[in-house]
C-alpha cells in the first residue's frame, strides 16, 4: 500500500476503515478545540487517516493519544510547553517508537513523567523516587480504548465484525440530544443511517439536531425523508412546516401545516405557526380564525398568550373566557416535537 502523507493526513489506496473520528467530533470528546487538533496532527502528534467514507479521519489510538495531550493542556501547559515535551519524549524514545499512544504519561508540573512497572520517570529517562501517581489511570492502557468518544461513523463496526447494538447506539444518540450536545448526537444518528439501521424516528431526530445547530436545509432533507417513510408522522410535517416558515418559504410552509390539521384537526401545535404564515399570505381573516380556533381548543396553552394578543377582533363568549386565563409563557417559538 503507497503512503502519501499531506498536512499529517496519510492518503492511500485503500480506506482505512478504522477511522471514525472526524477532526470535530475528537477536538469535542477530547475537550480541546479544533485548531489543537490540528496543530497536533501538523505536528505528527496524532496521524489521520482517509476514512472509509473519503474523508479524513482517526482510530482508537489516535482518540487515545488525543485524550493523553488533553490532560496535558487541562493541567495547564501551553500548547507550546506540549511540544517541547512531546519533543524531549520523542528524543528519548527507541527508534520506531509513539511515545503518545505507546507510553502511560501523565502531567507533572510543567512537565511530564512516564509511569512504568509502578516507576515513575521523567521524559529523559531518570528515575523520579518520589511521584504520586494522581487519582484514576493518566492515560488509557492498550487493552482500554476511550469508548466513551462516540463514533462518526460506526458502519465500519458492521463491515469488520465489531459489536453494533442499533438499539444503544440511538438510545445514547437520543440522550445526548435531550441534553443539547447536538453535535455529538448528530454523529451517533448518521451512524445508525450508514450502517443501515435507520428507522424514520431517526430521521427525524437527525433533523432535530440540524435545526438546533442552524442548518436548516439539511434538517429539511431530514423531515422529508421520514415522511417518505412514514406518511403518518404529525411530527416530521409540524417539524418541517416550521423549518419552511424559518426559511421564509410561505406557501411550502402552509401546505405542511395545513397537512398537520388535514390529518389532526385537534393538533393545536400548528394552528400558531398556520396563522403566522397566513399574515405572511395576506390571510388575515382566515388567520384571526385559526387564533379563535386555539383559544377555543386550548385557552391555557402555551400559544395562548401570543393568540390573544394578535385578535384584532372582539371575542366571542367562549374566547372572553379563555382571555381570562392566566398567560402561559412560550419561550420554544415553534416547536419540533421528539
Amino acid at each position: 500500500m503507497t503512503l502519501l502523507t499531506i498536512n499529517g493526513t496519510d492518503r492511500s489506496d485503500a480506506a482505512d476503515p478504522s477511522a471514525r473520528y472526524s477532526a470535530s467530533v475528537l477536538a469535542h470528546a477530547a475537550g480541546v478545540s479544533e485548531a489543537a487538533v490540528r496543530r497536533w496532527t501538523r505536528r505528527g502528534y496524532l496521524r489521520a487517516v482517509v476514512g472509509s467514507r473519503g474523508a479524513p479521519g482517526y482510530g482508537f489510538v489516535e482518540a487515545r493519544v488525543a485524550r493523553t495531550l488533553a490532560r496535558l493542556t487541562s493541567a495547564g501547559m501551553s500548547l507550546d510547553q506540549v511540544d517541547r515535551v512531546v519533543d524531549r519524549l520523542t528524543e528519548s524514545a527507541p527508534a520506531g517508537c509513539r511515545p503518545l499512544a505507546e507510553w502511560d504519561i501523565a502531567p507533572h508540573g510543567d512537565t511530564v513523567v512516564v509511569l512504568s512497572d509502578g516507576r515513575a520517570r521523567d521524559p529523559a529517562g531518570q528515575l523520579m523516587m518520589e511521584f504520586d501517581r494522581p487519582a484514576g489511570p493518566a492515560c488509557w492502557s492498550d487493552d482500554h480504548h476511550p469508548s466513551v468518544l462516540p463514533f462518526e461513523s460506526m458502519a465500519a463496526d458492521c463491515d469488520s465484525g465489531l459489536p453494533f447494538d442499533p438499539d444503544e447506539v440511538r438510545d445514547e444518540a437520543t440522550e445526548l440530544l435531550e441534553q443539547g450536545d447536538y453535535l455529538l448526537a448528530e454523529q451517533m444518528f448518521r451512524s445508525l443511517l450508514l450502517a443501515g439501521e435507520g428507522e424514520p424516528l431517526d430521521h427525524l431526530a437527525l433533523g432535530e439536531c440540524l435545526s438546533r445547530q442552524g442548518d436548516l436545509s439539511a434538517a429539511r432533507e431530514r423531515y422529508a425523508v421520514c415522511l417518505e417513510q412514514d406518511p403518518d408522522s404529525l411530527a416530521a410535517r409540524l417539524s418541517l412546516g416550521g423549518v419552511y416558515q424559518q426559511l421564509g418559504e410561505w406557501e411550502l410552509a402552509a401546505g405542511a401545516l395545513e397537512g398537520v390539521l388535514a390529518q389532526a384537526d385537534d393538533c393545536v401545535d400548528a394552528l400558531i405557526p398556520l396563522a403566522e404564515v397566513y399574515d405572511q399570505l395576506g390571510r388575515e381573516e382566515e388567520a384571526q380564525g385559526l387564533r379563535r380556533r386555539l383559544l377555543r381548543h386550548a385557552p391555557e396553552g402555551p400559544w395562548a398568550a401570543e393568540a390573544r394578543a394578535r385578535l384584532t377582533e372582539p371575542c366571542d363568549a367562549a374566547d372572553d373566557q379563555a382571555a381570562t386565563a392566566p398567560e402561559v409563557e412560550n419561550p420554544s417559538g415553534f416547536p419540533i416535537l421528539q
